[in-house]
């Protein structure tokens, strides 16, 4: 299952400091909060045998992930719902096509759940790979201090080049 359609679309003009500060960053606060969340709500269905949960989980877990992909070639989700779920019935990349075929919560049993982890893991993996930097832990039990930093340095850079803020955080 190698995914290499939207890394290479997204930083087929390079990892730049404006990319960086851009979409690099939107793509990382996506990934933050809700790849390294789905992933640790993944881990804890799996921890307490609630298979349909996880399987639910590990469903919008790579949903984020084909976002963050999406974030990093500018592609904003502020967009309609009916409009997201078009353009991921059309995505022709293979971790798109992996989320269309991601079996029903409904029911799901224990092999179900360890097969739909195993893709998340997979892609997780995959993604993080091809990233120019390591994405901190941005939410834990002890704090959310390298977050905090980040986005100070974030602000500083986009600040220094004349740009705005962030569009989310999410």
């Amino acid at each position: 299952m190698k995914d290499t359609s939207q890394a290479e679309d997204a930083w087929a003009e390079g990892t730049d400091f404006d990319w960086l500060l851009t979409r690099g960053a939107e793509m990382t606060w996506h990934y933050g909060f809700a790849v390294q969340s789905g992933i640790a709500d993944m881990a804890a269905a799996h921890a307490a045998e609630d298979w349909p949960t996880c399987v639910a989980v590990c469903t919008a877990t790579l949903e984020a992930l084909v976002e963050c992909g999406y974030r990093g070639m500018g592609i904003s989700d502020a967009v309609p719902e009916a409009e997201r779920r078009l353009r991921l019935a059309g995505d022709p990349s293979a971790i798109a096509a992996a989320y269309r075929c991601m079996p029903s919560a409904a029911g799901a049993g224990r092999e179900t759940a360890e097969a739909t982890m195993a893709i998340v893991r997979e892609f997780d993996t995959e993604f993080r790979s091809r990233l120019p930097w390591e994405v901190p832990l941005l939410r834990s039990q002890k704090g959310s201090r390298q977050s905090i930093r980040m986005s100070a340095s974030f602000t500083k850079w986009r600040a220094i080049r004349g740009l705005g803020g962030t569009e989310t955080a999410s």
